[in-house]
């Protein structure tokens, strides 16, 4: 429970670590583009503006599904993400 103001910044700090970490990973792959078939919150988009890494978030489909399936596996090997 948070009861002090410290304890809600303490608590969004670990929040923040670890999205920057998740971006950094992606950074330290080379990956300069970002494709989403849904939302990225916020605090990932901040992150993502600071590393220089585009984000597009485009809406799935059949024909895209197969354009990115090949190279989804590879990315995720790269960054060592367990998603």
């Amino acid at each position: 429970m948070i009861k002090k103001a410290d304890d809600l910044l303490n608590y969004s700090k670990g929040e923040e670590e670890l999205a920057e970490n998740i971006v950094k990973k992606i950074f330290d792959a080379g990956v300069t583009l970002v494709v989403s078939g849904g939302s990225i919150s916020e605090l990932i988009m901040h992150y993502l503006e600071k590393y220089k890494i585009m984000a597009i978030f485009y809406k799935l489909n059949i024909d895209t599904i197969f354009i990115f399936y090949h190279s989804y596996y590879n990315i995720l090997t790269n960054c060592n993400l367990s998603l």
